[in-house]
Formats: C-alpha cells, sequence, structure tokens
C-alpha cells in the first residue's frame, strides 16, 4: 500500500523520527512537503483559502498552521488521485508506529477496496456505541466512526481523495473536520477501536495547537466572544436546516 509522510521541509527532526520507524519496518514511503501557511502569500491565500466559507463553517477565521495543515493534506489527496494506487495511508510526521503496522495495512486493505469514498482513522477515535464491528484484527474492532479529531494516521481510498478535495477546497475548513465530513456523508468513516497509532507531541508539539491558543489570548474578549458566538449559533442553524432539507429531499 502506498505510504505518504507529510513533513515541513525545515523539520528535520520529525523527518529523522518517521524514516527511521518505517526504514525499520520495511516500509517505502512517499515524502509530501507540508505547506508552511505563514509562508504563504496573499495571492496564494486569495486562491487556496476561503475566508468567508471558514466563518460560516467553523464561525471563525483559521490560523495560518490549520490552512497549511489542510493545504498538505488536500496535496496528499492530489498525489493519490494522480497516481496509479487505489489507496493509501497518510502518516504525519510525528506519529509513533507499532511494529505490527504491515500487518494492520493488509488486514484493512478490504475494507478501502470499494467504490464507496472510505477513510478509516488509525488515530484516537469515538465509534457509535451500538454498532457491530465491521472486522476485528489483531485485537482491535474497526467500527463506524462517530465523533473524532487529528489527522496524523489515516487511510483513503481514491474515491475519498476525490470527495475531500472536492468538498475541502479553496480551505474554509481544519483538516481534521471528520465529524463534519460524517453528519454531512461526505465519505464514510471507520475508525479502529481502540486507536492503533498515537502522536508523540510530548517531544514534538503541535504548531496548529500553538497557533489556535495564540489566535485565543488576541480574542478573549467580550466582543470577540460574542462575535464567535453568534457565528457558532449560524453554523449551527445552517447544519440544523441542511439535515432538514435532506431528510425533505429523501
Amino acid at each position: 500500500m502506498k505510504i505518504f509522510v507529510i513533513n515541513l521541509e525545515r523539520d528535520h527532526l520529525r523527518y529523522a523520527n518517521i524514516n527511521e520507524q518505517l526504514k525499520s519496518l520495511s516500509l517505502d514511503f512517499e515524502l509530501i512537503t507540508a505547506i508552511d501557511g505563514k509562508a504563504l502569500t496573499p495571492g496564494q491565500l486569495a486562491e487556496d483559502y476561503d475566508e468567508n466559507a471558514a466563518l460560516l463553517r467553523i464561525a471563525r477565521k483559521m490560523t495560518p498552521s490549520e490552512i497549511g495543515c489542510a493545504l498538505s493534506h488536500l496535496r496528499a489527496y492530489q498525489n493519490l488521485i494522480s497516481s496509479n494506487e487505489e489507496r493509501c495511508l497518510i502518516l504525519e510526521d510525528d506519529v509513533e508506529l507499532p511494529t505490527d503496522l504491515p500487518n494492520m495495512l493488509l488486514q484493512l486493505t478490504p475494507l478501502l477496496d470499494v467504490k464507496e469514498p472510505r477513510v478509516c482513522l488509525l488515530s484516537p477515535a469515538t465509534s457509535r456505541s451500538r454498532s457491530r464491528p465491521v472486522g476485528e484484527f489483531m485485537g482491535y474492532k474497526v467500527k463506524p466512526f462517530a465523533d473524532g479529531y487529528f489527522t496524523s494516521s489515516y487511510l483513503i481510498n481514491k474515491s475519498a481523495a476525490k470527495r475531500l478535495h472536492e468538498y475541502l477546497y479553496p480551505v474554509s475548513d481544519v483538516a481534521d473536520c471528520w465529524k463534519r465530513l460524517h453528519d454531512r456523508k461526505v465519505v464514510q468513516i471507520f475508525n479502529t477501536d481502540p486507536a492503533f497509532i498515537l502522536q508523540n507531541q510530548l517531544e514534538f508539539g503541535s504548531s496548529t495547537t500553538n497557533d489556535h491558543r495564540a489566535l485565543e489570548a488576541t480574542q478573549s474578549g467580550f466582543s470577540h466572544k460574542a462575535v464567535y458566538k453568534a457565528r457558532r449559533l449560524r453554523s449551527i442553524f445552517l447544519d440544523f436546516c441542511r439535515k432538514i432539507f435532506a431528510k425533505v429531499s429523501r
């Protein structure tokens, strides 16, 4: 199975970490050079980022690192779409890989060998509580997704890559908007229970999280909070209207 690793060119320690792990597992990979959101020009932002749509979808502006992260995953989708492969594993460079990853990839391949657009999260996520597993391998259950985020490790087929690229570009949502994608039935999402792959954020940290905290610190006043809540209510109302319309149009 094709493996894409997303890595910022300047993050040499992260690259060394993931490169050593994959080599020890005898797994080849293709490097996806991540996009630095802070380095995007105004012209690039105007083309690749839709701020008005972001205010509607997530009720706030996206941080530069969020934009860069989302564009980096879209770049991986483009690479899968243009390749001869039908599925791939996408990894961020701060993950800790289990030694039985090659076997798990073999076990999960049939789940993605379908025409339906499918994603299987290997990172932490919550399954639908009463749903039956679609598979059980090596002590892990694969179940329909209910909630969660993280884009550190997931499997995706070409059909899903096409859907996600169409839906998420230009960027107006975070890369790990799995709950919204699930609720709006953009793709079918599954996850391993428990999580199969975890991140080593203790050692490497997260620029996306740090930027988001910095943004929150500058918008902690009453007026900023009031505006955010108003936008959030608008987003919730629009989602409710979409669900009603979907039911009526069936």
